[in-house]
C-alpha cells in the first residue's frame, strides 16, 4: 500500500476551494487553516458546509491547523475564543484531526501546566476529533521546541494515549536536532520513541528550511532547496520505525505546478 502524502492548502476565500485543489492534486489527505490571513474565519454557508462534509469522506484524514493566535500555554486565561470558534467549524465540516502548537509562557512550568489542563478539557469535551501537538522551532518563552517539553506535557495528561503528536522536520532542525547527519537522525528517532512513543506520532510535516541548525528561526522552503537536503529527509521518512506514518508538506507560496512538483518528489520516494 502506497504511503499517504498530503499538502497544506492555502485558502483565503471559501472552504470549497480547499476541496477543489485537493482533488486536482489527487491528495489522500490535506491540511488547512480555517482563518484568512486577516484573522477572519473563511466563508462558510450551509451549502458549502454540506458540500465539504460530503466530499471530505473520500479522504483518509483531514487536518485543520489551529491558528497561531491560540496559546494553550497562557495560564492567565481559562477560555480561548479563537480555539472554540475553530473547533466548532472543524467538527461541523468533518475534520478528523486538529493540530496545535503548544504556545508560549513567561514560565515554562506554568505554561506546561496550562497546556496540559487545556488538552485535558479538549480531549474530554471533543472526543470525535484527534488533537495533535506539534513541535516548534523556537526556544523560551515558546514551549515545545524540545521533545522533553512535549514529554512533560504528555505526562501531565489524564489520558495521554488520547493525544497525538506531529513532528515537523524543519522545526526540529531549526531548534537544534541535526537530522541532516545520519547518526544524529537515528538518535532523534530514538528520542521520539523514548519520550513520546512512535505509536503516538500521527503525522510528519516533511519540510525543509532556509534556517541554520539551532538558529531557532522558522523559514520553510521548497523540499528540493533547503539546508537539510533531499537525501537526509528521504532517509528520515524511510527509516523503518516510522515508515508508516503519513507525511504532509507545508510549502512556501508557490504555483500549483510547483507544489505538484514538490509533492511528486516525496511520492517517488515510496514507489
Amino acid at each position: 500500500m502506497a504511503r499517504t502524502v498530503g499538502l497544506h492548502i492555502r485558502n483565503n476565500k471559501t472552504i470549497s476551494e480547499v476541496l477543489e485543489k485537493a482533488e486536482r492534486l489527487n491528495l489522500p489527505l490535506f491540511q488547512c487553516f480555517l482563518r484568512q490571513h486577516s484573522g477572519a474565519i473563511i466563508e462558510q454557508t450551509p451549502a458549502l458546509t454540506q458540500l465539504f462534509r460530503r466530499y471530505s469522506r473520500t479522504f483518509t484524514a483531514l487536518y485543520v491547523h489551529g491558528s497561531y493566535k491560540i496559546n494553550l500555554a497562557d495560564h492567565t486565561r481559562e477560555q480561548h475564543p479563537a480555539l472554540k470558534q475553530e473547533l466548532h467549524w472543524a467538527k461541523k465540516l468533518g475534520f478528523t484531526h486538529m493540530i496545535l502548537h503548544p504556545g508560549a509562557s513567561s514560565s515554562s512550568e506554568r505554561g506546561i501546566d496550562s497546556i496540559a489542563r487545556n488538552l485535558n478539557l479538549l480531549i474530554q469535551q471533543h472526543p470525535t476529533i484527534q488533537f495533535v501537538l506539534e513541535n516548534v522551532a523556537f526556544t523560551s518563552p515558546s514551549i515545545g521546541g524540545s521533545l522533553e517539553d512535549l514529554h512533560h506535557i504528555k505526562n501531565k495528561l489524564d489520558k495521554p494515549e488520547k493525544l497525538g503528536f506531529c513532528i515537523d522536520t524543519a522545526h526540529a532542525y531549526a531548534y537544534g536536532y541535526n537530522i541532516r547527519d545520519g547518526k544524529e537522525r537515528l538518535n532523534f528517532i530514538h528520542e521520539i520513541d523514548k519520550l513520546l512513543g512512535l505509536s503516538s506520532i500521527e503525522l510528519i510535516h516533511i519540510n525543509d528550511t532556509e534556517s541554520k541548525l539551532a538558529s531557532r528561526h522558522d523559514i520553510h522552503c521548497r523540499i528540493d532547496q533547503g539546508i537539510i537536503g533531499l537525501e537526509s529527509l528521504k532517509e528520515f521518512v524511510l527509516e523503518k520505525r516510522i515508515s508508516n506514518i503519513p507525511l504532509l508538506l507545508e510549502l512556501p507560496a508557490l504555483s500549483e505546478a510547483e507544489e505538484l512538483y514538490n509533492l511528486n518528489i516525496v511520492r517517488d520516494w515510496h514507489r
